[in-house]
């Protein structure tokens, strides 16, 4: 029995929403959150969240546009670094993944 398309894509969806929780988790736990360069609106509660969903968006659609979510992925993971952030495990598990 094959699996169906659907499936795939829920997957996808799933690996991506656990990707989210793994670089929010792993990028902006304790010091990191404090160093960001960003003070205006409450960038500290709105812009990790907001990252985590950016890096993870690439490795949802992975399967559909390859080409659209490497570069996406790239652009991500260059964002992470000009907001001083560092390229853990947190932003290079989607890189990986979308490779």
């Amino acid at each position: 029995m094959r699996i169906r398309r659907t499936h795939w894509l829920v997957l996808d969806y799933v690996v991506a929403a656990v990707c989210a929780l793994i670089i929010f988790g792993t990028l902006f736990h304790g010091v990191a959150l404090s160093r960001l360069p960003v003070t205006g609106w409450h960038a500290r509660a709105w812009l990790p969240p907001l990252v985590a969903v950016c890096l993870s968006i690439p490795v949802a659609i992975r399967r559909r546009e390859p080409v659209l979510a490497l570069a996406m992925i790239l652009a991500a993971c260059a964002w992470v670094l000009v907001l001083r952030g560092e390229l853990t495990r947190g932003p290079v598990l989607p890189l990986a993944i979308v490779l």
